[in-house]
């Protein structure tokens, strides 16, 4: 698993920073179907065959291994193109309408890497803030010809399908366990965003949305490296920009100063950001930066290769007590890096837990 963990890595470096891979430690013979499934676990595999690809021709996989995976490749870049097209295309279509709206990550974070058209797509988030959020739901739904049975809605966004592809409508752009800090994120949010004219967030307040939404899901079920490698270009591509003290202030605003440096680890010494380039940055944190690696490649991305989902039990009590021990597991390994959120997370999802078993209840 680590030998083929570091050669996904070696290629992950190569095709985010454009250059020939480092094979220098690699050793022979290579499992390249672990490596991809490796890959994939972490949506990293566009990428990553684009980088095999780009290897010299000792280290190159079977012919008829790598021709497999071009359909896979043109799939990607296809699928990149169409959700620029839809991107652009909402926000054009709103704008006619009145509502302004603006793009986070997705599409913008593709842009940073030397190959687009490789990095894997999911949906499409638009922030549209809570005066307008109502009439953007009614409008998407009428241009996708959704009924609101087809609409997912809870306090944070609302989700349905576009032309195949789904769109995340945000009324905020983040919620926090812990009080006081949700309460300076909302209050900053609209400080930065309410007269905001582009189609993107300002960069200092984007720079700590990109890691706190890593932080937010490393916390609940998982994240994967594909998000790394999106923040990772984007500090280097804004390396110059950003205001630094105003980002200390901010991030120690919500609590997460310490652990911005954590993950700043990973950036730095796993991805190979330039130190410099990587705000406050401390190597007093590589040992809790290699035990968030070896979290999110044991979660997979957004906790999808979790080894609790596969073990759900049929029977109900059953399944959320198995849910409960998790939820405890995961929160005692979240306490290493923040006591607080940890324990505002627990609150946070005990009180969801109980409502859910109580609104079950009255279903019976």
């Amino acid at each position: 698993m680590l030998r083929k963990r570091q050669i996904m890595i070696d290629l992950v470096q190569a095709a985010i920073w454009n250059r020939p891979a480092d094979t220098s430690q690699w050793q022979k013979p290579v499992d390249w179907n672990g490596v991809y499934e490796l890959a994939k676990t972490q949506a990293l595999r566009g990428i990553v065959i684009d980088a095999i690809l780009n290897l010299p021709t000792e280290w190159l996989p079977e012919k008829k291994w790598y021709v497999a995976r071009l359909n896979r490749l043109m799939e990607m870049a296809q699928d990149s193109a169409l959700h620029l097209m839809v991107s652009n295309e909402l926000l054009m279509r709103f704008e006619q309408c009145g509502v302004h709206a603006l793009l986070m990550k997705g599409v913008t974070m593709a842009a940073l890497y030397p190959n687009p058209q490789y990095r894997a797509c999911g949906d499409i988030d638009l922030y549209i803030g809570p005066e307008n959020y109502d009439r953007a739901i009614q409008l998407l739904c009428d241009w996708a010809g959704s009924h609101q049975t087809d609409v997912v809605k809870d306090d944070k966004h609302t989700s349905l399908f576009y032309k195949s592809i789904e769109i995340e409508l945000h009324r905020i752009t983040e919620d926090f366990s812990v009080p006081k800090y949700d309460r300076e994120w909302q209050k900053w949010t609209r400080e930065c965003l309410d007269n905001c004219k582009g189609r993107e967030f300002p960069l200092n307040y984007n720079t700590v949305f990109l890691f706190n939404h890593i932080w937010h899901h490393f916390c609940i079920y998982g994240i994967g490296l594909r998000q790394f490698c999106d923040w990772t270009l984007f500090l280097h591509h804004h390396a110059k920009e950003i205001d630094r003290e105003a980002l200390k202030n901010d991030l120690e605003r919500i609590g997460l100063f310490h652990q911005w440096q954590m993950f700043g680890c990973v950036a730095v010494d796993t991805l190979g950001l330039p130190e410099e380039e990587f705000p406050f940055y401390d190597a007093r944190y590589r040992k809790k930066a290699e035990r968030i690696v070896d979290q999110v490649f044991e979660d997979g991305n957004f906790g999808k290769s979790g080894r609790w989902l596969a073990g759900k039990p049929r029977n109900y009590l059953k399944r959320k007590l198995h849910s409960a021990y998790f939820w405890c597991k995961r929160l005692a390994m979240v306490w290493q890096f923040s006591p607080i959120y940890a324990t505002y997370t627990v609150l946070d999802y005990m009180k969801y837990g109980v409502g859910v078993v109580f609104k079950d209840l009255l279903r019976k």
